[in-house]
């Protein structure tokens, strides 16, 4: 029975997908993120007139058998109230619970319902495995019909495969609060401890939840046998809010189970319910205050969000990330990690790697073309890379590769057609700073080592000349590459071909020229 807490904890992370009622016609650069609230609640205990119907079907008037032992309970208003709760499993310990309550208890045809449970200040202790577990309270509020047999079942300490599957399940609100786990195994050394200030998922309701929210998440870990070296550190965030998760992993997952061959055909499905290439799998995300520490090896991100527009028939047609900016750091007296990052930035002249991503992309249903629009990663003080262009049949691509779940299907990408493409490289640094190291490796100067490079290029000019590809083609190419290593700048390479170019155009030589390509490859101080 200790499965009310685990199943509770784990739907609190879990929603659906939802669509826009009307298209939107907005530009790229009009979309904003937004923030994403939990709704305030509005509940009002009703009296249905059903209390010790219900009570007796859950097992809980005292006289059933039942997982779920108690040392007080009374009942007013249509509720229940129990204290002192101990509710017991096949396996395993029991979960104590100070106050367990139910409002709206009600006994319908389908069985016992209740419009909300809360079950507060939980614990639970297994000295055999070294854990120890406590939670503030965990909650449901107006489960409907398939929710409330879920639930039921695990009252009654029946088995819940034959209940309602997650996607028929509707409900305002369900939370936990204020989770905390330490474990420290006995027979094993290290510890792990676990805080969790909130998990709460909000107005699911014909398969679409609106707000799924996780804060004030901690973990810190001490695993001294993790393998080569000793791993300890911390995990750090503060929030995650999400509108519209979709849900359809959910039942894929519990479908599943441990057959590692069904868990590897999951990929497939949840790629078979996206609406579009660029689907999130949610409608906007946001995180705030992450951060890892790991034997020396920091990562931070103060704040990344992701929005995604759909149109009326929920097929996703834009997404827009705006900038994220994110830090690595080494601490070569934390642990070995922290060593060897320490040891690659002081000999690239970094003291930390500051790097920032932002995009935009967009879909046509009708044509199923995908365009990207200024796609950037930029490291500080090393490059800026860019990438704009368009794409013809990528879900399809994408479905089609992860259909067989032994093994990607390489035919698919058959299916890409590229449109155009503009990729540029700016180097801010990096390319000095990489030859200086390699120089320093071989006992070279930097100078001859870039001379040596542009040699290499110029050789591979002479043997693409035997191979039948477009010598305009490498040329430019080799040109570009050459004037980027020796004096560094901006690369850029456009392809702009009349018609859309396959994947499979790519195989036949004679088909990649300049001209058909509509090539161009360049580079400029």
């Amino acid at each position: 029975m200790k499965h009310i807490m685990i199943g509770a904890s784990a739907l609190a992370l879990l929603a659906a997908c939802g669509a826009d009622d009307e298209p939107k016609a907005k530009s790229l650069d009009s979309v904003k993120v937004e923030d994403i609230k939990i709704p305030s609640s509005n509940f009002k205990a009703k009296d249905y007139g059903k209390t010790s119907a219900a009570l007796a079907a859950l097992k809980l008037d005292g006289e059933a058998s039942s997982p779920i032992k108690f040392a007080d309970s009374s009942t007013k208003n249509g509720g229940a109230v129990f204290s002192d709760v101990t509710i017991t499993g096949d396996d395993g310990p029991a979960l104590l619970a100070k106050k367990m309550s139910f409002d709206g208890l009600n006994m319908t045809d389908d069985g016992p319902t209740f419009d909300r449970l809360i079950l507060s200040d939980m614990s639970m202790v297994d000295e055999e495995e070294g854990v120890n577990i406590a939670i503030g309270d965990i909650s449901i509020v107006e489960p409907n019909a398939a929710a409330s047999a879920f639930f039921a079942a695990l009252i009654q300490g029946e088995d819940t495969e034959g209940t309602p599957n997650f996607g028929e399940w509707a409900f305002d609100s369900m939370s936990l609060k204020n989770l905390s786990l330490a474990a420290a195994p006995k027979d094993e050394e290290g510890a792990v401890s676990v805080s969790v200030g909130e998990l709460t998922m909000a107005s699911l309701a014909d398969a679409v939840a609106g707000q799924t929210l996780f804060s004030n998440i901690k973990m810190d870990f001490d695993i001294p046998d993790a393998g080569d070296f000793p791993i300890k550190g911390s995990l750090n965030l503060d929030k995650m809010s999400l509108s519209n998760l979709q849900a359809s992993f959910i039942d894929a997952f519990a479908e599943a189970g441990s057959d590692p061959e069904k868990l590897a055909g999951v990929n497939s499905q949840l790629m078979g319910n996206y609406t579009s290439p660029i689907d999130q799998g949610y409608d906007q995300g946001v995180v705030e205050g992450l951060s890892l520490d790991v034997s020396g090896l920091s990562f931070s991100m103060p704040k990344s969000a992701t929005k995604v527009v759909r149109n009326k028939d929920g097929v996703a047609t834009s997404v827009v990330s705006p900038k994220t900016v994110f830090k690595l750091k080494a601490d070569a007296e934390g642990g070995q990690l922290g060593q060897q990052l320490a040891q690659g930035l002081a000999m690239l002249d970094y003291s930390d790697l500051e790097f920032s991503v932002n995009a935009k992309a967009s879909y046509d249903p009708e044509t199923k073309e995908t365009r990207y629009s200024d796609y950037v990663i930029d490291m500080k003080d090393g490059f800026s890379l860019s990438f704009n262009g368009g794409a013809f049949n990528v879900l399809e691509m994408m479905q089609g590769m992860t259909e067989n779940a032994e093994e990607p299907n390489m035919d698919a990408l058959g299916q890409l057609k590229f449109s155009d493409m503009e990729i540029s490289l700016k180097d801010k640094s990096l390319i000095d700073r990489a030859f200086k190291v390699a120089a320093e490796m071989q006992g070279m100067e930097p100078a001859q080592l870039k001379s040596m490079a542009s040699g290499f290029l110029a050789m591979g000019t002479m043997q693409a000349s035997q191979s039948g590809v477009d010598m305009e083609l490498v040329n430019q190419t080799v040109t570009a590459l050459t004037s980027f290593i020796e004096d560094s700048g901006t690369l850029t390479i456009k392809m702009a071909p009349d018609a859309p170019v396959s994947m499979a155009d790519f195989e036949d030589p004679s088909k990649l020229t300049a001209d058909a390509l509509g090539f161009s490859a360049t580079t400029k101080k």
